[in-house]
């Protein structure tokens, strides 16, 4: 699979990946179908319940803007200032573009 993947099957594999963020290795990136996709939540304190979520593949270097939203229960957790994100293309909302 290759191609441009829509903002909708971005934030379906999004939301599939924070309800089981354990499954994240074994979820195909919905552009390019690599299992390289990342999924962090920049936060202040470890003890914080919510945080900017980035999610990418770093494979194709696609991905969605980064959200402010609850960290999901499981999912990876940076300090603020201490996260690498590699520089990406964003998948915008085609009601957006």
């Amino acid at each position: 699979m290759t191609g441009t993947a829509t903002f909708a099957s971005w934030f379906d594999t999004y939301e599939r990946v924070f309800r089981d963020p354990d499954s994240l290795a074994e979820t195909a990136c919905p552009n390019c179908g690599a299992r390289t996709l990342r999924m962090i939540f920049i936060v202040r304190s470890h003890e914080a319940e919510n945080g900017t979520a980035v999610f990418w593949c770093d494979s194709c270097r696609n991905g969605l803007q980064p959200l402010n939203a609850p960290v999901a229960r499981g999912g990876e957790r940076k300090i603020r200032g201490t996260e690498t994100v590699p520089d990406y293309s964003f998948v915008l909302d085609d009601g957006l573009e």
